[in-house]
């Protein structure tokens, strides 16, 4: 656990209270001084105005954000909605957290869990077992982990199907897990590109899964111009070409209209 981010964000929020209620209590008396019909009021604290509580609940909602941010699953299990991670590629919430949160405050998806849908080493690495798996099913996450122990992906809200056409998805997303960095898709460019002869692809070849992956791996372009990517093959450290170590697809669980219904 972050100890010392969570001390001085929990210490800012106590400032916020304290700031809020003096401020609250002065605007009050400011308003007696202003208004005679107040003068033989014996209470000691008034309302504040109410752009004193607009700007103190903004301030508390701020604060109490990024407390749910540094704590991670910490926070998760305080309030009921424990984050199951099913993955031989990640350890845990706390590894991908940053995507769940960008999802959050870029996209506005509210991530409650996720489940397992599909892994390379049991459901088998060809082009046809992934798209048996992982066909028609949205809101999903791709893991792959190389040889080398690169550990990246990309996020997509439409899928992938056995047809030969790309998708347009303005919500898609490349990550890098090692270097905790997402790279959005390019707006008006495609983002998803489905083959019947190839594992999960991102277009522009930002990443490509040949047949066969665990035999034969995949590649990543260096600026594809589909995501926001602006070093040389800078999701995969560097590097063009990646042998396959595991291949994992997550299937987020999103909260739909602040219930507790998920699509």
């Amino acid at each position: 656990m972050k100890v010392i981010p969570i001390i001085i964000v929990v210490v800012l929020v106590a400032i916020g209270v304290g700031v809020g209620f003096y401020l609250g209590t002065r605007s009050g008396k400011n308003n007696e001084l202003k208004d005679s019909s107040n003068k033989n009021k014996k209470s000691k604290f008034y309302k504040p105005d109410k752009s004193y509580r607009i700007i103190h609940k903004n301030y508390i909602e701020y604060c109490t954000t990024e407390i749910s941010y540094l704590f991670g699953e910490e926070m998760n299990k305080i309030n009921n909605k424990s984050f199951s991670v099913d993955s031989s590629i990640i350890s845990g919430y706390s590894e991908f957290d940053f995507i769940i949160h960008y999802l959050k405050k870029k996209i506005n998806k509210e991530i409650i869990d996720s489940i397992r849908i599909y892994q390379a080493t049991e459901n088998g690495a060809t082009a046809a077992d992934f798209h048996r798996e992982c066909d028609q099913n949205t809101n999903i996450i791709v893991l792959i982990k190389t040889n080398d122990g690169k550990k990246f992906g990309g996020y997509t809200s439409v899928g992938f199907s056995n047809f030969y056409r790309s998708y347009h998805d303005d919500t898609a997303f490349l990550f890098s897990i090692d270097k905790r960095e997402i790279y959005p898709n390019i707006k008006g460019k495609s983002a998803v590109d489905s083959f019947y002869n190839f594992g999960p692809c991102f277009s522009g070849d930002s990443i490509k899964i040949y047949d066969n992956f665990l035999k034969n791996g995949g590649v990543t372009v260096k600026n594809s111009g589909n995501f926001e990517t602006n070093e040389e093959f800078q999701i995969n450290d560097g590097k063009m070409a990646f042998g396959v170590e595991e291949i994992e697809v997550l299937e987020f669980l999103e909260r739909k209209n602040d219930e507790d219904n998920i699509i």
